[in-house]
Protein backbone atom coordinates (compact mmCIF):
# COMPACT_ATOMS: atom_id res chain seq x y z
CA UNK A 1 0.00 0.00 0.00
CA UNK A 2 2.78 2.42 0.87
CA UNK A 3 4.52 1.82 -2.45
CA UNK A 4 1.33 2.41 -4.42
CA UNK A 5 0.51 5.53 -2.44
CA UNK A 6 4.03 6.91 -2.84
CA UNK A 7 3.78 6.50 -6.61
CA UNK A 8 1.13 9.24 -6.52
CA UNK A 9 3.89 11.88 -6.44
CA UNK A 10 4.78 11.12 -10.08
CA UNK A 11 2.80 13.58 -12.22
CA UNK A 12 1.72 11.00 -14.80
CA UNK A 13 0.58 8.58 -12.10
CA UNK A 14 -1.21 11.33 -10.17
CA UNK A 15 -3.12 12.37 -13.29
CA UNK A 16 -4.05 8.75 -13.99
CA UNK A 17 -5.25 8.23 -10.41
CA UNK A 18 -7.50 11.28 -10.69
CA UNK A 19 -9.27 9.64 -13.63
CA UNK A 20 -9.19 5.99 -12.55
CA UNK A 21 -9.87 4.74 -9.03
CA UNK A 22 -7.27 2.15 -8.10
CA UNK A 23 -8.07 -0.08 -5.13
CA UNK A 24 -5.85 -2.51 -3.23
CA UNK A 25 -6.55 -4.88 -0.37
CA UNK A 26 -4.34 -6.88 1.98
CA UNK A 27 -4.58 -10.61 1.29
CA UNK A 28 -5.33 -11.30 4.96
CA UNK A 29 -8.42 -9.05 4.82
CA UNK A 30 -9.58 -10.70 1.60
CA UNK A 31 -9.22 -14.18 3.08
CA UNK A 32 -10.92 -13.23 6.35
CA UNK A 33 -13.79 -11.08 5.04
CA UNK A 34 -14.05 -11.87 1.33
CA UNK A 35 -13.69 -9.62 -1.72
CA UNK A 36 -17.20 -8.14 -1.41
CA UNK A 37 -16.47 -6.68 2.05
CA UNK A 38 -15.22 -3.16 2.67
CA UNK A 39 -11.56 -4.24 2.69
CA UNK A 40 -10.46 -2.26 -0.37
CA UNK A 41 -8.34 0.85 0.07
CA UNK A 42 -8.13 3.60 -2.53
CA UNK A 43 -4.49 4.25 -3.44
CA UNK A 44 -5.03 7.99 -3.08
CA UNK A 45 -6.58 7.56 0.42
CA UNK A 46 -5.12 4.37 1.94
CA UNK A 47 -6.60 4.95 5.41
CA UNK A 48 -10.15 4.70 4.01
CA UNK A 49 -11.80 1.31 3.40
CA UNK A 50 -14.47 0.80 0.79
CA UNK A 51 -16.36 -2.00 -0.91
CA UNK A 52 -15.26 -2.83 -4.42
CA UNK A 53 -18.46 -1.37 -5.89
CA UNK A 54 -17.90 2.10 -4.40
Amino acid sequence: MRALHSADVDLAVALFLREVTVLAAPMTDLLQHGPAAAVWRPVRDPERRVGWME
